[in-house]
C-alpha cells in the first residue's frame, strides 16, 4: 500500500473506532516498506494521522510481531518526531516489541527519559515501563533506572503507581530492599 493510501486509510478513523485501522493493518504484513510508510505518516502529519499510523504499528506488536533492528530504530525516531501524546505513547508501549541495539541504546534511554516528564500520566506509566524493559536487556542501566522507578514510587499518581506495581512484577530487579510495594 502506498503512502498515499495508508493516509486515505487512516484518515478514516475517528480517534475512538478502531475498526478501520483494523481493516487497514488487515491487508497487509508489517514489513519494512509498512513500517517505513507508517513511520512517514506519523513522523509528518497531524496529529490525528500520528495516532492512527502508531496504533498500527502497536497492533501489529499486539499481534505477537517482533520488530527488527532497522524497524525499531526508525520507530524510536518517531519520539522525537510526533506531536501528539496519543502517538507517543503507542511508541513507548511498543518498546517491549523493538529489537534495541546496543548502538541504539543511549539514543533510545534518552527519549523515554523525556518521557517520564511528560504531562500525560499514561505516557509517564508506560515510559517508566519501558525504561526498565530497555536495562533488563542493558544491566548497565538497571541501577539508574531502579532508582528513578523508586522516585517515581514517591511522587507520582496512582494510575502511574499502578503501572510502576505491574512493572515491578516483570522486572523483580527494579525493586529496592526499602522499596514500598505500593
Amino acid at each position: 500500500m502506498t503512502t498515499s493510501a495508508w493516509r486515505r486509510c487512516l484518515a478514516e478513523y475517528d480517534g475512538r473506532d478502531t475498526a478501520p485501522l483494523r481493516r487497514a493493518a488487515s491487508l497487509l504484513e508489517p514489513d519494512p516498506a509498512t513500517v517505513t510508510a507508517l513511520c512517514e505518516l506519523a513522523s509528518e502529519s497531524s496529529a490525528h494521522v500520528q495516532d492512527a499510523a502508531t496504533w498500527v504499528l502497536k497492533h501489529f506488536a499486539d499481534d505477537v510481531h517482533r520488530y527488527a533492528a532497522r524497524e525499531s530504530t526508525q520507530i524510536v525516531k518517531l519520539l522525537d518526531r510526533v506531536t501528539s501524546w496519543g502517538a507517543t505513547l503507542h511508541v513507548v508501549q511498543l518498546i517491549p516489541a523493538l529489537t534495541i541495539t546496543a548502538a541504539r541504546k543511549d539514543a533510545t534511554l534518552r527519549a523515554l527519559l523525556t518521557c517520564v516528564d511528560h504531562d500525560k500520566p499514561f505516557v509517564r506509566a508506560w515510559a517508566y515501563h519501558a525504561l526498565a524493559c530497555l536495562a533488563d536487556h542493558f544491566d548497565e542501566h538497571r541501577t539508574d533506572v531502579r532508582a528513578l522507578i523508586a522516585r517515581a514510587g514517591e511522587r507520582e499518581k496512582a494510575s502511574v503507581l499502578a503501572r510502576i506495581r505491574n512493572t515491578r512484577k516483570t522486572y523483580p530487579w527494579t525493586i529496592r530492599e526499602n522499596d514500598d510495594e505500593r
